[in-house]
């Protein structure tokens, strides 16, 4: 990904396949993330 990329997904914000977040804990968590975010659509 380009830095342009990563600039333009900030900018359209939050959506069905986007989601920010500040800090996770564990890996678990971020797997678990991961997994549902992938999942979305089916």
């Amino acid at each position: 990904m380009y830095l342009i990329e990563l600039y333009e997904l900030i900018e359209a914000g939050e959506g069905l396949k986007t989601e920010f977040k500040r800090k996770f804990t564990t890996p678990e968590k971020i797997a678990k993330e991961m997994c549902a975010l992938a999942n979305t659509v089916g």
